[in-house]
């Protein structure tokens, strides 16, 4: 009898030992995602839209997935050549919303009176949720043409006391 205990004993402790390795494994596993995703990145924005024959041109740059944040560094705005001057003014919005009515009345944070034209930003000036994407609004475009936006921003973490030790 004494035998079979021994065995059942031993198969239970190697079963405890190697589900003990595994959850550290897990653990470990989580603790360098969570590094990671602490660790801000640089990444490009982007939109375009082609002017209607009357009205605002209105179309989305872009926004930080659920959980991060978007810290923009540098917006261009203008026609698909950098050389040549685009008709209208560009103006700029952080918001949820994508309809003309929404971005007149939030969100505006700058614009661009002649095209093309590049901004830039100082850390921190400019901070998007998940829930925000930013829109560009031509006033005035030329009918036909097209429009384009460019930028960078530094995607981080939402949680702003982990983000900061990361931002100059």
């Amino acid at each position: 009898m004494s035998d079979i205990e021994v065995e059942g004993g031993l198969q239970v402790q190697i079963g405890a030992l190697l589900k003990a390795t595994t959850d550290a494994e897990a653990a470990r596993q989580r603790e360098r995602q969570r590094e990671e995703d602490m660790i801000p990145l640089d990444h490009h924005v982007q939109g375009r839209g082609i002017a209607p024959a009357t009205g605002d041109l209105i179309f989305e740059c872009g926004g930080p997935a659920m959980g991060r944040a978007w810290v923009l560094r540098r917006l261009a705005v203008g026609g698909n050549d950098p050389t040549q001057t685009s008709a209208g003014t560009a103006y700029f919005y952080a918001s949820s919303a994508g309809d003309e009515v929404q971005l007149l009345a939030s969100g505006w944070f700058d614009y661009a009176d002649t095209l093309p034209l590049v901004g830039w930003y100082t850390s921190r000036q400019v901070v998007l949720t998940h829930s925000q994407k930013i829109w560009c609004r031509i006033h005035n475009p030329t009918a036909g043409a097209s429009y384009v936006v460019s930028g960078s921003v530094i995607d981080e973490i939402a949680n702003e006391r982990a983000a900061a030790r990361y931002t100059l």
